[in-house]
């Protein structure tokens, strides 16, 4: 009866067992070519894995940067002037496309432009210096209104 026993839980045992593991009483039927199927499998998981983690990385950074965004009145109001400043550049640039007999109106606006563009930079919050810019502010509002 205990010869019988052992023969079920070690049948058992067979059945429970991972694949993917060697086991040390397995060495009469180690294959080489089937432990190299195994690490294969293992490391296009592993890939699979680590793509999967720095997508879900990016989405969250993206999603504190949206909520900061949308939760902070100083980034609102540094928002809506970068967004006005380049509706103020896209003018000045279609001005200068389209001849015109004031030259020196076209340099006005484009100085303007550039100054606004540097008070919105050094305007920003200290804090927001690394995260933001202007460039990364137009992303945000051109991903927004998507």
């Amino acid at each position: 009866m205990d010869l019988n026993s052992g023969r079920e839980a070690e049948s058992e045992n067979s059945l429970n067992r991972n694949p993917k593991i060697f086991y040390p009483n397995d060495i009469k039927s180690y294959d080489p070519s089937r432990a190299q199927e195994i690490l294969d499998s293992s490391n296009r998981d592993l890939e699979d894995l680590r793509s999967r983690v720095l997508k879900s990385s990016v989405r969250c950074h993206t999603l504190e940067v949206d909520l900061a965004t949308q939760f902070s009145p100083h980034i609102q109001q540094l928002l809506a002037n970068a967004k006005e400043a380049c509706q103020q550049c896209a003018l000045s640039l279609e001005a200068k496309r389209q001849p015109t007999t004031k030259p020196a109106a076209d340099t006005e606006n484009t100085s303007a432009c550039s100054e606004t563009h540097a008070n919105l930079s050094m305007a920003s919050d200290p804090s927001m210096e690394d995260t933001m810019s202007v460039s990364g502010e137009e992303n945000i509002i051109s991903g927004a209104e998507n």
